[in-house]
């Protein structure tokens, strides 16, 4: 009975305040909970199942107390009440048949990948298990729906043409700077969108960044980005200003750097030129350099090694001549 009361309390206060104050309810509860028994009090009115608003806002919160990002806590949120919306009854009553219909539908409605459903599927499959472990539910109808097949496409990374392309356009050194700032930390869009000038660690060519689930790692800025980025910023007496502005002075967000890739990528006659192609390129090159893959892993910010080795390519005479070296 203690934790049915702290969830629905948490469900009520999440709209209201942010994680850290939630925590500390949470902790308090705790507390308190030494020292009082809750039990719940039965009336003869009739009590109503919880609505799924209550259910969802309980989950959020829950995921919250775990660390989800906010980015990540929308995906959920999402997900789930677009589901309901297309399958209009209690979280309770829901069937697998539902769910398939329900990606189904979306899959043929918006065209999209069965990389996305899947993310999608991902998101639902969290929940279900989630209520079913809370016992909000009796089984999981999520079970019986497996993760659907995904045609990989390899995405290459750039090659020495193109990258030689890139730099012989770029037209100042806000872009220089970004360009070879991506390349050498092989940083995410996000992560760069999000830096300040103290971040960065000037003297020993560091700067820390802030990734997926709110872990902090160090990434490394090599002699050519580091130039750049000193040209960029001769004045470094601002360290709370954002490391790169946009063309109103404010911070370049994760869309304005998406952008100026499209557009430097057409000036340069370079397809698919994106800040996730730099990130490729940065990991691919150093494996090809002799740098352990593990390495790479942690500079990258993968939490598992087999993310890490889509992101490596190895071409012909890699494999060549790693093969000569044992034959």
């Amino acid at each position: 009975m203690e934790e049915k009361f702290r969830m629905e309390l948490l469900a009520i206060l999440n709209k209201g305040m942010d994680k850290e104050q939630i925590n500390a309810v949470d902790m308090a509860l705790t507390a308190l909970f030494q020292r009082y028994e809750v039990s719940e009090q039965c009336t003869d009115l009739v009590v109503l199942d919880d609505c799924n608003d209550k259910i969802i806002n309980t989950y959020i919160a829950s995921m919250r107390l775990e660390g989800r990002s906010e980015k990540t806590l929308k995906q959920y949120y999402d997900a789930l009440t677009k589901l309901l919306e297309e399958i209009p009854k209690n979280i309770r009553d829901i069937k697998t048949n539902d769910i398939r219909y329900h990606l189904a539908h979306y899959q043929s409605t918006h065209k999209v990948s069965n990389a996305t459903v899947n993310n999608k599927r991902k998101f639902l499959s969290a929940f279900f298990v989630w209520a079913t472990k809370e016992e909000i539910i009796d089984r999981n109808p999520m079970l019986k729906i497996n993760s659907i097949k995904e045609k990989y496409v390899t995405q290459k990374p750039f090659s020495d043409i193109e990258l030689a392309k890139i730099r012989d356009i770029l037209k100042n050194d806000r872009e220089k700077a970004l360009v070879e700032f991506l390349l050498s930390t092989g940083c995410r869009v996000s992560e760069v969108a999000g830096l300040k000038v103290e971040d960065v660690n000037f003297r020993d060519g560091e700067c820390v960044v802030c990734g997926k689930g709110n872990k902090e790692r160090t990434v490394y800025i090599n002699n050519k980005a580091m130039y750049y980025l000193e040209r960029y910023l001769p004045d470094k007496m601002d360290a709370s200003r954002p490391l790169f502005l946009n063309g109103w002075g404010k911070s370049m967000t994760k869309g304005n750097i998406e952008q100026l890739m499209r557009d430097i990528g057409k000036r340069a006659g370079v397809s698919k030129v994106h800040p996730h192609r730099f990130r490729r390129t940065m990991a691919t090159n150093a494996m090809k350099r002799g740098m352990p893959v593990q390495y790479i892993q942690v500079i990258l910010g993968h939490s598992k090694l087999d993310t890490t080795m889509i992101y490596c390519i190895y071409d012909k005479e890699m494999v060549k001549a790693e093969y000569l070296k044992v034959a």
